[in-house]
């Protein structure tokens, strides 16, 4: 298998794991060194690798990533975490913006999402990590972990570079 195919095979998987996940958490650095979060929309729901947000011009999040472009990107679904680390950037392309707008972004903005007000911020995601189980089966192995004394099967874990 070759770099290429792995790529898109991680992308693959983190793409089945965020499916119908639309809610996530975004941090990113303060000017003082802190971390932030806060929840977020994924405009764009068929993730390629790449992960588009709508924000308020104004707002923390994109004075964050202009002095600092490095985020994490977190899901969390049913029986699924997923966290992606990358790069942010603001996208000038109203194109775009026209795209990804719905009537939600709006209401969120207070403003015609294809408005100047609104800001498009583009995620280019480096690496992933995750965790996936099915329920029943890994509350089984944790009661017969701890009967037992072994390690219980918490799920699948990987980390992927994307």
């Amino acid at each position: 298998m070759t770099d290429t195919d792995g790529k898109t095979q991680a992308v693959e998987t983190i793409k089945e794991l965020i499916e119908g996940i639309d809610t996530c958490v975004i941090a990113t650095h303060t000017p003082d060194g802190g971390i932030v979060t806060r929840p977020m929309t994924v405009q764009d729901r068929d993730f390629d690798g790449d992960l588009w947000f709508m924000t308020s011009r104004d707002s923390d999040l994109v004075e964050q990533i202009t002095a600092d472009a490095q985020v994490n990107v977190t899901f969390v679904g049913k029986g699924t975490w997923v966290s992606l680390r990358g790069r942010a950037e603001l996208v000038e392309d109203p194109q775009r913006k026209e795209e990804l707008a719905d009537a939600l972004t709006g209401a969120f903005l207070q403003a015609d999402p294809k408005s100047p007000e609104a800001a498009l911020i583009l995620v280019n995601t480096e690496a992933g990590e995750y965790w996936s189980s099915e329920g029943a089966k890994t509350m089984f192995s944790m009661i017969k972990a701890r009967v037992t004394g072994e390690r219980p099967d918490a799920g699948k874990n990987d980390t992927v570079e994307l």
